[in-house]
């Protein structure tokens, strides 16, 4: 295997493995702003007057 080659195909595993780390951190915001990788307790969530 060339270099060249060698090299192209590096690049190329590069550029796909970012592709999942774009797709992977979008979903993990997301997930964030839903509020879906933790457990909710509403007494953390709801404002005081809301909870009696």
């Amino acid at each position: 295997m060339s270099n060249f080659v060698f090299e192209d195909t590096i690049e190329k595993q590069v550029k796909k493995a970012q592709q999942r780390v774009d797709k992977l951190t979008q979903s993990l915001l997301g997930k964030v702003f839903r509020g879906e990788l933790v457990p909710q307790d509403l007494a953390d969530v709801l404002p005081r007057r809301q909870r009696r």
